[in-house]
């Protein structure tokens, strides 16, 4: 929320104190084909701090049944 972040084809940036709020920058896709947005801060924030209390950091993953996840995905195939 008050730096860069990302790499490759995403990439996040805070912009400077507007009379608008501050906002978010966001970058994807690659350089030939990419599109740019730009978010209010605010909104993007309470989301973040939403889904660290409902997944820590560092559990992103911890919850997922990936064997499941493999057999639903490729049941039909």
């Amino acid at each position: 929320m008050n730096g860069s972040a990302g790499e490759g084809e995403v990439k996040i940036w805070p912009s400077e104190e507007s009379s608008a709020g501050r906002a978010l920058f966001l970058r994807l896709g690659p350089a030939e084909c990419r599109a740019e947005l730009a978010v209010l801060r605010s909104p993007v924030s309470h989301w973040l701090a939403h889904t660290f209390t409902t997944v820590p950091l560092g559990r992103e993953m911890a919850e997922v049944d990936w064997d499941e996840e493999r057999r639903q995905l490729f049941r039909s195939v």
